[in-house]
């Protein structure tokens, strides 16, 4: 059975690599909301909503942070340590809900452990 895999290595790398294709294509983390009628595009779970938009915060707040660090003045600077006070918040935050995204994939894909009872069958 052969495949017919268009894609090249290069869009290959760009799809892993760069933040943003999973955006477009939700269902490739697999972190899907629930059942859906058929025809019904998949939604991401809102915990993954909340990390995207931690993530894209701290990136975002990180380029005003080193873009900030160029201005001269002592109040440039007292506002810049509050700056960094600010991203170290976020940053731990978006930390706390990486390791909630992690658990709750993992719960998505380990099998569930069935209940094992002990039965007493005989006694001697």
């Amino acid at each position: 059975m052969e495949t017919d895999d268009r894609r090249s290595g290069a869009v290959v790398l760009q799809r892993h690599a760069l933040p943003g294709h999973d955006r477009r294509v939700p269902a490739g983390h697999g972190v899907l909301r629930g059942r859906r009628p058929p025809g019904e595009r998949p939604h991401p779970a809102r915990l993954l909503l909340w990390w995207w938009g931690a993530w894209g915060l701290s990136v975002v707040l990180g380029v005003v942070v080193f873009l900030w660090s160029f201005r001269g003045g002592i109040q440039a600077l007292a506002d810049g340590v509050l700056l960094h006070a600010l991203l170290d918040l976020v940053c731990a935050a978006t930390a706390v809900l990486t390791v909630r995204v992690v658990r709750y994939c993992t719960a998505l894909v380990e099998p569930t452990r069935p209940v094992r009872r002990e039965v007493l069958v005989s006694l001697r």
